[in-house]
């Protein structure tokens, strides 16, 4: 798995990741810039809560894991994390785009794997918001917004 900072630099945007802690397990976000910036949050908003894990922790630790992430994306997400099964026409979601198969993309809300269609922006890495709909006889997602992180948020 390539580092998140690397991966940032490579692909020449933010990456917003949501996942799991390493330390304690809770949600978070991951947010790599492409100039080497990297930072953990508990949660989007106004106020962009660093977690604490990270305030007080090793910040240059790279942030990946063979042992608790699954090798078989170029994103980290939970090893062992379930698909979801159970999706509901108009259900809302934020999640990240782990990989790109052919017409769908893999997305990870760090809770589930999604395989949906996707109906407008997004690229591998970044994190978007959008609701569940059919596509034919598949699921898809259709795009409202793409979450973005002010840029003086690393300065």
């Amino acid at each position: 798995m390539v580092d998140l900072r690397q991966l940032a630099a490579e692909l020449g945007y933010s990456l917003l990741v949501r996942t799991n802690c390493w330390e304690c397990s809770c949600l978070v976000y991951l947010l790599a810039k492409p100039d080497g910036g990297f930072v953990i949050l508990d949660d989007l908003g106004p106020d962009w809560p660093v977690h604490p894990c990270y305030q007080h922790g090793n910040r240059n630790r790279s942030y990946r894991s063979l042992h608790a992430y699954d090798p078989n994306y170029r994103v980290p997400i939970p090893a062992n994390i379930k698909w979801n099964n159970t999706l509901r026409v108009g259900q809302r979601i934020c999640a990240t785009i782990v990989k790109v198969d052919g017409r769908k993309s893999i997305l990870c809300d760090g809770k589930y794997l999604y395989r949906l269609l996707i109906r407008g922006p997004g690229r591998l890495g970044e994190c978007i918001e959008g609701g569940i709909m059919r596509i034919g006889s598949q699921w898809g997602l259709q795009v409202i917004g793409l979450i973005e992180c002010p840029d003086e948020l690393l300065q």
